[in-house]
């Protein structure tokens, strides 16, 4: 019985995760565990669009093998506008219920699979009338969940 070398490993690491992929689609790079349990879904070195499975094959050899977790939309608006809404309050709400640090289970099955390109997504408020909420109730929802996290963020600061 040999060795397998790390290069192999990750060669072979990087294209299971590519087969599971699906084809002509944009990539966004999102955290697979949170275990600072901080409402965020990125750290500094996530929250990365890829353009194409070539450019995903790259960006994994260049992590090196460090584990993270992939969602894909059709274009790169629907990736960039997604990928801005999990840094605004509405979306980073929910994580404050987080229950366990494993982020595919737990807390992205609960982001909506809507059309990311509706321009109504830019807001919290437009997003919740993007899921179905009335006008006047998203407006309530989107600036409860903005002063609820504005407070959660200064508690964390401390």
């Amino acid at each position: 019985m040999g060795t397998v070398s790390p290069k192999k490993e990750l060669n072979s690491y990087i294209q299971k995760i590519i087969n599971k992929l699906p084809d002509n689609k944009i990539y966004l790079t999102v955290s697979g565990a949170n275990g600072l349990m901080n409402c965020q879904y990125y750290t500094s070195k996530l929250g990365d669009i890829i353009s194409s499975k070539k450019n995903m094959i790259t960006y994994l050899k260049e992590r090196g093998g460090k584990v993270c977790h992939y969602m894909w939309f059709n274009n790169k608006l629907e990736a960039e506008n997604c990928k801005n809404a999990m840094l605004r309050p509405l979306l980073r709400f929910p994580l404050k219920l987080q229950t366990s640090q494993k982020m595919p289970l737990y807390v992205y099955k609960y982001i909506p699979d809507i059309d990311w390109s509706d321009p109504r997504v830019v807001t919290d408020e437009g997003l919740l009338e993007v899921c179905g909420c009335p006008k006047d109730k998203a407006k309530e929802y989107a600036e409860y969940c903005k002063k609820y996290m504005e407070e959660f963020d200064k508690k964390k600061a401390k």
